[in-house]
């Protein structure tokens, strides 16, 4: 009987822990995005964290070289324990840029960071992935976004100077940002999350 009921605490303790992780420190709620029809999800390219990603998306946009295209998605970040939304911005060229910096602007809200790209080049043709998580200072950009016209303009520092802007549809990002926001997204503790 001792045995059975330790072995049945054991268990118990080992579980809990993994219902937390799954719902971010039990603050959101994952099952609700699992379920949303709308949302189309995806094992990252490290084949640890889930991607779902919204309707209606990539935003195109206006670049003074090459083309654009963002995303803004819902990621859950196991190892983190949280639920983030991140911003994605895909620039392609004929050249490689190697941007170190990026500054975005929504609105009145501008916020610079050193980047580290994901680069990849496939037949002559570079493509430059520039992501940020939209926490803490980052979410007032996402706020920016979902308040404002939509428009997201941006400057890529590295070889040379890349500027341009991101039409995305303020209605959406509406959407995006209040979904998170009602399942519990600021909320969470994201002390662990590495960018």
């Amino acid at each position: 009987m001792k045995h059975t009921l330790c072995v049945l605490l054991i268990l118990a303790l080992c579980a809990f822990p993994t219902a937390l992780a799954e719902n971010g420190e039990g603050l959101f709620d994952v099952a609700a995005l699992e379920e949303d029809e709308t949302l189309f999800s995806f094992l990252d390219d490290n084949h640890i964290d889930t991607v779902y990603r919204p309707d209606g998306q990539p935003f195109h946009g206006d670049v003074s070289e090459g083309s654009v295209l963002a995303y803004i998605d819902y990621v859950e970040l196991p190892n983190a324990d949280v639920v983030a939304l991140r911003l994605t911005i895909g620039f392609e060229t004929y050249e490689a840029l190697y941007g170190y910096e990026l500054t975005l602007r929504a609105g009145d809200t501008e916020l610079t960071f050193a980047a580290d790209p994901y680069i990849n080049d496939y037949d002559m043709i570079w493509q430059e992935d520039y992501t940020l998580y939209l926490t803490g200072d980052a979410a007032g950009l996402m706020e920016a976004l979902a308040s404002g016209d939509g428009t997201l303009a941006f400057t890529i520092l590295g070889d040379r100077e890349i500027t341009g802007t991101i039409a995305t549809d303020p209605e959406a990002i509406r959407a995006i940002w209040e979904k998170y926001v009602a399942l519990g997204g600021p909320e969470q503790d994201f002390s662990r999350l590495t960018e």
